[in-house]
Order: structure tokens, then C-alpha cells, then sequence
């Protein structure tokens, strides 16, 4: 599945955009789960936010970010 358009330019860069992103924790008052989470984007006039995650799911998140950065910068290297 192809996910970009073809030059790569910062997609976040405030100086020549209006996208954005956050990422948000609120505490929850439940001694089982802490914490909920949830993250957002605004692109090219489009919103898609994500609510009620876990601690886990973020964790899980930034792993599979970390992972594509570092085959990135494998592949570079080669």
C-alpha cells in the first residue's frame, strides 16, 4: 500500500502548513487504567483522532514508528 504522493516533504512543518498533530493523556481516576490516550491529525482539511487508548497502544504505536525510522535508516546506509 503506497501512503505518499511522491516528493517527501514535511507533512507537519508549521512554517508552510496548517496540518497538525497531538497526542493527549488524560488521567482516569481507575486504579486498574490510569490513564487513557488518545491522538489526532489534521491533513490537507481532513480530521482523524483516536481516543480511549491504552498506555500499551501507544507504546505499541511509537515501537512500529521506531521501527520504519531505523529500516529507513538501514536501507540508506546499504
Amino acid at each position: 500500500m503506497r501512503l505518499w504522493k511522491g516528493l517527501t516533504m514535511s507533512v507537519f512543518d508549521p512554517e508552510s502548513s496548517s496540518n497538525r498533530f497531538n497526542a493527549e493523556f488524560r488521567l482516569t481516576g481507575d486504579a486498574g487504567s490510569p490513564y487513557e490516550f488518545g491522538i489526532s491529525f489534521s491533513v490537507d482539511g481532513d480530521y482523524f483522532a483516536v481516543g480511549g487508548m491504552s498506555m500499551g497502544d501507544m507504546v505499541t504505536i511509537n515501537r512500529e514508528i521506531a521501527r520504519v525510522i531505523r529500516e529507513a535508516k538501514h536501507a540508506r546506509a546499504l
